[in-house]
């Protein structure tokens, strides 16, 4: 099986940009460049327009606690996979958007799914698979949203410029399906699920994940606010 395959956590390691890279590609980078497009179409002013972007930011900043308690229970990968189905449901619905209260709802819906599959619950996963070599693939996965604002930006423009922006959201949506399939068939949350121990770690020794203090508990610790 490819889980019991030795380069299998260096597997997990590289869906960490993969999974940041559309999660905050799509929702916080990448698509201002349809701005200018939408707000011509629409005759908005830039203040109502740019208010979606912070019903976004507000509504990660008020959600990440809750589900970083719920990443406790269900693990990383349903978190993911859940927020990246909420994010291809956001980028279909913008192809279709008809107002701008319209685009309010989507951006709710990008905090949600930005909340289950953005850094935190991605740095959860990978540092699972790894004690040695842990800040190494915790730092490449923060590398995705460098790398979405890289490569999204001029794909967004040459969509726009060869298919309009509502077909280009419509395109784009099928990428947050495309990394949703691969976590679902490849990914696992822990070395546990696949009998073998974390990169660095002596077998038959607890999992990483049982060391320290989950989320609940660390919100009530000093040290964390």
């Amino acid at each position: 099986m490819l889980q019991r395959h030795r380069h299998y956590p260096w597997l997990i390691a590289a869906f960490g940009p993969l999974i940041i890279f559309v999660s905050n590609g799509l929702t916080t980078t990448a698509i201002t460049v349809f701005d200018a497009e939408i707000i011509r179409e629409f005759g908005l002013s830039r203040g109502d327009f740019k208010l979606r972007d912070a019903i976004s930011y507000w509504g990660v900043a008020l959600l990440v606690p809750f589900t970083g308690m719920l990443v406790d229970r269900v693990g990383p990968k349903r978190m993911v996979i859940f927020g990246l189905a909420l994010l291809a449901i956001g980028y279909w619905w913008y192809a279709r958007v008809g107002s701008l209260h319209e685009m309010y709802a989507i951006h709710a819906l990008f905090a949600v799914a930005l909340a289950c599959a953005g850094t935190p619950p991605v740095i959860l996963l990978v540092s699972s698979w790894f004690q040695r070599h842990r800040g190494l693939v915790i730092g490449l996965a923060v590398t995705g949203t460098s790398f979405g604002t890289i490569l999204l930006s001029p794909l967004n423009g040459w969509l726009i410029e060869n298919f309009g922006w509502r077909r280009g959201f419509l395109y784009e949506s099928a990428l947050p399906i495309a990394v949703l399939l691969l976590v679902a068939l490849l990914v696992r949350n822990t070395p546990g699920e696949v009998g073998r121990a974390a990169v660095g770690q002596a077998a038959g020794t607890p999992e990483l994940r049982s060391e320290g203090l989950t989320f609940a508990e660390a919100v009530r610790t000093r040290t964390f606010w």
